[in-house]
């Protein structure tokens, strides 16, 4: 299979093997890669035409490509493969989201997806970054969680906010909806489904999401918040951990719950261990310390995994107190002559 495009890499410009070609002798290559992707590589004479060059030329720049490795004595192009990838082709991809669309009871093809009337509801704007380039047509409550057509589940964005969205709803990918009418219309089309999840869904997923529609499909989620867990407190340290660029992943938060199973009293919700991390911009999550010791393993352990002890609020605080005793000590006595 042949697709109308192929990759040229930077080493054209410095590959001795091109460079050391004249000029006229590239492009005859460069058209020689264009002619392979419509598949009009049919003997001699038909390349002479394409490339409008004598028969002399033609020879000479047949032998030529041949010496160079770039041919063989079919004008077959040698290594083909690296300048297109069978996996370039979105045949496997959009046959899998056909095929979904049918199994859900939709229409195979999403052709009618294109009307101009959606775009103009939405101003023709990205509803996540107000983008106008661009623009495709998204669905809110995403397809392979059970989502349909209905119009209020239809929103435009731009090709770069939906492909980051990628299968998830707004609030699982964190994604605002900026625009105020599409936000009200997926609220709506939220609730008239039989979903039960909140719209911080990724700090307090509930135990199962499950959504009914025609086929009653059941959507399960892979991270549980524990109800015994303080929701606020986690939610504070999920944010935290967002502002310092390391989010966490379902497998770390598992893991922190494990951690915070084993430091909580008997009874307790975990957030004053919650609190503390959030409140000193930690990684992790360690026992309530009342004392801190230069040598204690809990600020060694907290040092290693945070590369800090303190906040920046707390170092703030340090730095303002030393001001305050400086000019204490120090008080300024005016301008002198």
């Amino acid at each position: 299979m042949s697709y109308p495009w192929f990759r040229l890499y930077s080493e054209f410009a410095d590959d001795p093997k091109v460079q050391i070609m004249p000029e006229s002798m590239q492009r005859r290559l460069l058209m020689l890669f264009c002619l392979r992707c419509k598949e009009h590589l049919n003997g001699d004479a038909e390349i002479a035409w394409a490339l409008r060059i004598s028969d002399e030329e033609t020879k000479a720049t047949k032998a030529l490509f041949i010496q160079q490795g770039f041919i063989d004595s079919s004008w077959n192009i040698l290594h083909w493969e690296d300048r297109q990838f069978t996996s370039d082709s979105s045949s496997e991809r959009v046959k899998k989201y056909r095929d979904k669309r049918q199994s859900l009871g939709l229409n195979r093809g999403s052709g009618h997806l294109n009307d101009p009337a959606l775009y103009s509801r939405d101003c023709n704007r990205c509803i996540y970054c107000k983008s106008e380039i661009n623009l495709c047509i998204d669905h809110l409550y995403p397809i392979i969680l059970g989502g349909t057509d209905h119009p209020d589940n239809l929103a435009v964005a731009c090709k770069s906010c939906n492909s980051g969205k990628a299968g998830r709803t707004p609030e699982m990918a964190k994604m605002l909806i900026l625009y105020a009418p599409a936000k009200e219309r997926y609220e709506n089309y939220r609730k008239s489904l039989d979903v039960t999840v909140t719209d911080t869904e990724w700090l307090t997923v509930t135990p199962s999401v499950s959504v009914s529609i025609s086929d009653s499909v059941s959507v399960k989620k892979s991270f549980v918040l524990p109800p015994w867990i303080d929701s606020e407190a986690w939610a504070g340290f999920e944010e935290m951990r967002r502002k310092i660029r390391a989010p966490l992943t379902d497998r770390a938060r598992n893991g922190i719950i494990k951690e915070l199973q084993k430091l909580c009293p008997a009874g307790g919700n975990g957030a004053e261990i919650l609190d503390q991390s959030t409140q000193r911009g930690w990684r992790g999550i360690f026992a309530i310390s009342t004392t801190r010791t230069n040598g204690g393993n809990h600020a060694k352990q907290a040092g290693a995994d945070n590369q800090r002890e303190t906040s920046t609020a707390e170092s703030y605080a340090t730095w303002l107190s030393m001001s305050d005793e400086f000019q204490k000590t120090n008080p300024w006595q005016g301008p002198t002559e």
